[in-house]
């Protein structure tokens, strides 16, 4: 873990993405130790809010775009 906090903090990342599907604690503490947020991105495995696929997808491509800001 701490070769990728050092990877975080040399490439300026401030987002980590996470599916819903893997614990999130890897990422909250990576996050928090970089000054990252936390998002949660829809897989094919997820089902959540009634979306279909196409949706999710929209959703997740608009979610990255607007975390590249």
């Amino acid at each position: 873990m701490e070769e990728l906090i050092k990877y975080c903090k040399e490439n300026k990342i401030k987002t980590i993405f996470v599916e819903d599907m893997v614990s999130p604690k890897v990422s909250e503490t990576v996050a928090k130790e970089v000054g990252a947020k936390v998002e949660k991105i829809y897989t094919v495995e997820s089902k959540e809010d009634n979306k279909d696929y196409i949706q999710s997808m929209k959703d997740n491509l608009e979610l990255i775009y607007n975390s590249l800001r």
